[in-house]
This record gives C-alpha cells, structure tokens and sequence, in this order.
C-alpha cells in the first residue's frame, strides 16, 4: 500500500510535467517544474497545485483562444460576405467572361484555389492569434491569404494571375533556405484541410458543395472537426519543424 501511493505520487508531477511540455518546450518545463517542487517545499501541496495551474493557463491560452477566434471568424457568414462584396468593388473594371469561354478546366482550376482559401480562412486568423506575425509561418499564410483574395471576385480573367503570383511566393520559399520549413508546415496543414473538405463535400447533395456557401446543419459538426484537426496539426507541426531548440553548452 504505501508503494502504491508513493508511485501515485511520483506520477502526479511526471503527468503534471508532460502536460506542461504540450504548451511549452521539454527543457522550459523541467526547468519550471523544479522551481516549483523547490518552492512547494516551504509553501506546501496546496500552493504547488495553485502556482502550477496559474503557469498552466498564462502558459497555454493562446492556443484554445486562438482556435476561438479563428472558428468563430471562418465560420461567420458576414465576414465572407464582405469580403466577397470587397473583391467584386475592387475588381469591378475587370469583365466578366463570357459563358462561351469557361471551360471545364475553369472550375478544375478554381476548386483548388477555393479549397486553399477555405484552410486560409482559418488558419491565418488561428497563426496570428497563437504565434504572431513575427512569425514565419504566419507571414506566408498571410501572404497567400492576400495573394488569393482576389479569387472571391469570380473573375476568369483574375485566375491566371493569382495562379502566377501564388506560384512565385511558393518558388521563392522553397529557394530561401528560412522559409522552407514554414512551407512544409504550411502544405502540411492544408493537405488534411482540403481532403477533409473534398470528403466533406462530395457526400452531401450538390446543393451544398459550396464552400463559402450556407453550411447544412449536418456538416457543422464535420467542419467543426476538420478545424480541430488543422488547429492540432499546425500546433504539432510547428512544436516539431519551427521552434527554435535551445543552445547546448
């Protein structure tokens, strides 16, 4: 019996500690976590718990509060409106094309470009709010998100160029040596994202195919769950590729 306890209570800060990882650094968390064993010695049990829950939450908020924000905006149907409206103002002076000449390869081409908007209408507002815009990653989101924008407008002529330039920002990436690894994340993330969708999509009715379109109300809690994977996955991704390890002396 007093075995048993003494495990449980071995356990408890290896547990406590792992969690403490998930939002932080391996080493930060060790460090973090002796600081507080060594303090809870003189201040007791009840303090440790109290100190190292307040760590917790001033540690790892910005994940769930990111996530918030981000389903919340993705999800509102005002801002996509908006932003529809603002592409078709912006590129008023641009004619539309005649049905004659929308080809089959119009909607092949379009899809995609629809798709990685979709993803980018969630994660960028989801890397600003957890990591920053001084972050890499971050940034290429956004300069992806402003550079396929333009998409919304329905313009036929519009494709080409936003194919060119959204083309170049993916060459010019993968030729500097520090943005490689925020591409890959970046891919990574909306790999998953769009065949969560496809799959989403294709097994509802054609009337709902949309992607901006009003959701039905059965694919809330699908789409809800493609967030949740995205969320998680870009987290994972950028603990693994991105984050700076710590110097070894």
């Amino acid at each position: 019996m007093p075995e048993s306890i003494s495990s449980a209570r071995t356990s408890s800060p290896a547990i406590a500690e792992w969690l403490l990882a998930r939002v932080t650094d391996p080493t930060r968390a060790a460090a973090i976590m002796g600081d507080l064993t060594e303090m809870a010695a003189t201040r007791g049990r009840l303090w440790f718990w109290t100190a190292y829950a307040r760590t917790l939450i001033t540690l790892g908020w910005r994940a769930p509060v990111a996530f918030l924000c981000a389903y919340t905006y993705a999800r509102s149907t005002w801002q996509v409106t908006a932003l529809i409206a603002s592409m078709h103002a912006l590129f008023h002076w641009v004619p539309f094309a005649s049905p004659a000449y929308r080809l089959p390869i119009w909607q092949l081409r379009l899809e995609p470009l629809l798709s990685m908007l979709s993803g980018l209408n969630f994660l960028v507002p989801f890397l600003l709010v957890r990591f920053g815009l001084r972050d890499r990653l971050t940034r290429l989101a956004f300069v992806l998100y402003l550079v396929s924008l333009p998409t919304f407008s329905n313009r036929l002529l519009l494709l080409a160029p936003i194919e060119i330039l959204a083309v170049i920002v993916v060459v010019v990436a993968l030729c500097l040596r520090g943005w490689r690894r925020p591409l890959v994340v970046l891919a990574l993330c909306l790999g998953p994202w769009y065949a969560l969708v496809e799959a989403i999509q294709y097994s509802y009715q054609p009337g709902h195919r949309a992607l901006f379109g009003a959701y039905h109300p059965f694919l809330f809690n699908y789409y809800t769950l493609a967030f949740i994977v995205t969320a998680l996955l870009c987290i994972w991704l950028h603990r693994l590729l991105l984050r700076q390890r710590p110097a070894i002396a």
